[in-house]
């Protein structure tokens, strides 16, 4: 990654009804010596999970949306735009 704020490769934003899916696209990610932000790795219990999820974008070089049979989450605008602001 070229920048030191850069944590992730790529932000997986989807639907959580298709959570399993894209774990296994995130496995796939991290098999081919990738970094990907998936929520359900990386989002601590107690903390306040829209902050770090807003903050997650912005820490990623890429996000990837990701629509799968549940269509598009409620979230999933939000994300998008913050991660084009950056």
């Amino acid at each position: 990654m070229t920048h030191s704020r850069l944590t992730y490769h790529v932000f997986l934003s989807h639907h959580a009804a298709d959570q399993p899916a894209v774990e296994a696209i995130a496995r796939l990610l991290r098999a081919a010596d990738l970094a990907p932000f998936l929520d359900r790795w990386h989002l601590v219990p107690a903390a306040p999970r829209m902050e770090a999820i807003e903050q997650a974008p912005a820490s990623s070089e890429t996000l990837a949306g990701i629509v799968g049979p549940s269509g598009i989450g409620p979230r999933r605008n939000e994300e998008v735009r913050v991660a084009l602001e950056e």
